[in-house]
């Protein structure tokens, strides 16, 4: 019985042995497969920038994903031209601006050209102006041979501009480079009659040339360090406030100007009787009128910062704003010669305190504002 039992235990175990034998095959079998298939998957996923030289042959594969022709490799750290256009820290590159009537400026490297013909139109403030917001790149001004007329607010408040290049075409500059104050000399051609409030505060400017000048407006060397002029003999017509709150010391006048003359450095018209310009940049304290002068002009004396006394001689018109802005003149004795005066004549006069009228009677043009600045 016990041998029985063995034989049927054996049996049983031979049939367990024969049926583990189709599996153990299956999984040995599709282990191959399952292979086949990562091998498969993983080329699709593979981006084509990592291929091989091996594999493609014909191509070289930059890192960006660029195709390069075969034989030549884009080097992984160069840029593209469209990346470096605008890195340069100074500016942009050169920039083109269009005006009125096909004019158009152009600057590059700090030099502003302006080409076209008839007259730049200003703008009523700086800002409008299209460059304004890149001025402190200007240094160089260069109007081409078409340009006949330079309005009012192109180049204002250009710190960096010291040169200014205008062509014979030019005939008149109006209001364009106020506050330029690295602008040390300007030459003018002859063909410039006119300058208006041209160079208002530029603090640097020294020297002025313009030879065919005729008419010279209000402020137009305002705040400059120009010390001494010479009026052309085409100039005749110049407004007092020219040089206002300058450096000016000393006028000359060129032989063959009709209408002013000069004396000691003191500008005068009327062939002398009328002091027209006494210089504001000039250190005397005690001024004398000099013999001669029967009228002060308008302005003639104003924002003379260092003046305290006045002597006016023989004088006897003292026209409008004569000694305005005089900030230093305390005392004042205005003879019985003077018989005329006109409004606002010691006007912002900070240190006078009073100005003694003359027995005789004034012929006053303005009572009112005369009495008004003299007293107050």
């Amino acid at each position: 019985m016990e041998r029985i039992k063995k034989t049927v235990a054996w049996i049983l175990c031979l049939i367990m042995a024969l049926a583990l034998v189709p599996a153990a095959k299956a999984e040995q079998t599709e282990e191959p497969a399952e292979t086949f298939e990562e091998e498969e998957l993983t080329e699709e996923l593979i981006p084509a920038a990592q291929r091989s030289e091996e594999e493609d042959g014909a191509l070289e594969i930059s890192m960006d994903g660029e195709i390069a022709p075969e034989g030549l490799t884009v080097p992984e750290t160069e840029e593209r031209e469209s990346d470096v256009l605008f890195k340069t820290e100074k500016n942009d590159g050169a920039a083109t601006f269009e005006l009125n009537d096909g004019i158009v400026a152009t600057l590059e490297d700090g030099r502003m050209t302006v080409t076209g013909a008839g007259e730049i139109r200003g703008y009523s403030k700086p800002a409008d102006c299209p460059w304004y917001s890149r001025r402190a790149e200007i240094t160089e001004v260069v109007f081409g041979s078409g340009i006949t007329v330079v309005g009012e607010c192109l180049f204002w408040e250009c710190e960096n501009l010291k040169s200014i290049q205008v062509p014979s075409s030019v005939t008149k500059l109006y209001n364009a480079f106020y506050g330029c104050t690295a602008l040390k000399s300007v030459k003018l051609p002859s063909s410039v009659t006119h300058l208006g409030a041209t160079f208002v505060d530029c603090t640097a400017l020294e020297t002025i040339s313009a030879p065919g000048l005729m008419s010279l407006g209000e402020h137009t060397f305002q705040g400059t360090a120009i010390k001494s002029y010479t009026l052309p003999s085409t100039l005749t017509d110049m407004s007092p406030l020219a040089f206002w709150g300058g450096k000016i010391e000393s006028f000359s006048v060129e032989a063959g100007n009709t209408v002013y003359t000069a004396r000691n450095g003191i500008l005068f018209t009327e062939n002398g009787k009328t002091l027209f310009s006494y210089p504001a940049g000039r250190r005397i304290e005690n001024v004398r009128i000099p013999d001669g002068v029967e009228k002060c002009g308008e302005c003639a004396l104003a924002s003379n910062p260092y003046l305290k006394t006045i002597d006016f001689n023989k004088a006897s018109t003292l026209s409008y704003s004569a000694f305005t802005s005089c900030k230093a003149l305390e005392t004042l004795v205005i003879p019985d010669t003077v018989t005329e005066m006109g409004a606002c004549v010691f006007e912002n006069c900070s240190s006078l305190n009073a100005a003694p009228i003359p027995v005789t009677p004034l012929l006053y043009k303005d009572l009112n504002s005369t009495i008004r600045f003299l007293f107050e």
